[in-house]
């Protein structure tokens, strides 16, 4: 499968995948294999010696023997790791997932949530006190110069199927929106990382509610030292770690404008972790709607966490995929050269695509013949009055129908409009 494939199809790229396999089969494999275990000598010794006579680097051989090594199990694992990210960035039921990759039958249990969900603890954590938090206030002091902040924090809702027969109130789960959903609160930071992630409360609890039961709120003084804060939205309430906007009526009662160059400010600060959250949805699309069991949604969806900030941290770029998800996007950017951008294209002066629909100066628009002219587009009063009189004529003429005779009505009223015709 080529490059640009793979990223359409799986939504990362190929070294996030080998990157990730590594470390999951290291975390599958130490629960599998004895302890002082010895391991098997490598039985492909030809292709190991067949590869070092064709140049490549000691890594490259290294990593071989230790596949080979593994035998069928790890392939085993390798498959179930890559219809797992599948299904993540697809969306796929369970039939649709199986068919494209000859399984029969296809289950949750078949897909590597757990194993993805164990990488949480390390790979979506808060910065730690020093360098780390340091770095976190220096990125948010570039954006708006605010100082000390460690996160913006949101909530979002994640649509789900209907959980009649799961709780025992399943209208705790419907959404002010109409819909069916559970709540996931994250913190996020300017380079769109996720340093916290909190779901399973049902989606009619306000962003509040779910504040107070985390553990932000529980352990402030560990994860906010003094001077430190979050920002967040209105829906939030205002605290000494917790900056939240103005609100309209103080708006209006500024004369200065203060407020509102701080709410706007405030805005492009925060903006962030709702760029983290669009970002978290586009890549997994399983995440506009999932269709499971309400047990294994707070499974999938930090499993989904996990591997977007696995994706920032090894550097996958979003916005390579999305460029690349073409196949005619190389020759787009070849046929580009290195001068000015023009607007509407990202890639390079010269396109051909943007020269091919460019507007010829020298082009002068025909005279059309009054007759053959489209009639100018009714405004919306003459549209309602033109409604009206239809409705009108067409009450009239149900009238005079209804008095006519039944010979008349046989011929669905054709000697009446004959008559009416020749009158």
């Amino acid at each position: 499968m080529r490059d640009h494939q793979f990223r359409s199809n799986f939504r990362i790229e190929k070294k996030t995948l080998f990157w990730l396999e590594k470390r999951l089969w290291i975390a599958h494999t130490k629960g599998l294999t004895p302890v002082g275990a010895k391991r098997k000598r490598c039985s492909s010794e030809k292709a190991i010696k067949r590869a070092a006579r064709r140049g490549w680097n000691a890594q490259r051989i290294d990593n071989l023997r230790e596949w080979d090594q593994d035998g069928p199990a790890r392939a085993a694992f390798m498959k179930r790791l890559v219809v797992t990210l599948y299904w993540l960035a697809s969306g796929s039921t369970y039939r649709e997932t199986g068919n494209q990759f000859g399984i029969k039958w296809i289950n949750y249990e078949y897909f590597l949530i757990a194993e993805i969900k164990l990488l949480s603890n390390r790979y979506v954590r808060w910065p730690r006190f020093g360098d780390e938090m340091d770095t976190v206030k220096a990125e948010f002091k570039r954006l708006r110069g605010f100082e000390s902040c460690l996160g913006a924090i949101d909530g979002t809702y994640i649509p789900i199927l209907a959980p009649w027969s799961q709780v025992n109130n399943p209208a705790e789960y419907n959404t002010r929106k109409m819909f069916y959903a559970v709540q996931l609160e994250v913190v996020a930071t300017p380079n769109l990382k996720f340093t916290h992630a909190y779901t399973g409360w049902p989606g009619s609890r306000a962003d509040a509610h779910i504040l107070k039961h985390s553990k932000i709120w529980r352990r402030t003084a560990e994860y906010l030292p003094a001077g430190c804060y979050l920002f967040g939205d209105s829906g939030y309430p205002l605290l000494s770690w917790l900056m939240t906007p103005f609100t309209a009526t103080a708006i209006a009662k500024d004369a200065t404008g203060s407020k509102g160059d701080f709410n706007f400010n405030h805005a492009s600060t925060r903006v962030v972790v709702e760029q983290a959250l669009g970002l978290l949805k586009s890549r997994f699309r399983i995440l506009k709607g999932i269709d499971l069991h309400l047990d294994h949604v707070a499974d999938v969806v930090t499993a989904c966490v996990t591997l977007h900030n696995i994706c920032i941290d090894v550097n996958d770029s979003w916005a390579q995929i999305e460029r690349t998800t073409h196949p005619q996007y190389n020759q787009h950017a070849r046929q580009h050269t290195a001068g000015d951008v023009p607007r509407g294209c990202g890639v390079g002066a010269d396109c051909h695509r943007h020269s091919a629909h460019r507007p010829d100066p020298t082009f002068t628009k025909p005279d059309i013949p009054p007759q053959h002219r489209r009639p100018p587009a009714p405004s919306g009063a003459s549209k309602a009055k033109g409604h009206q009189q239809g409705r009108h004529a067409k009450r009239e003429e149900l009238r005079r129908h209804v008095q006519c005779t039944p010979a008349c009505k046989l011929f669905g009223g054709r000697k009446h409009q004959q008559a009416q015709g020749g009158a």
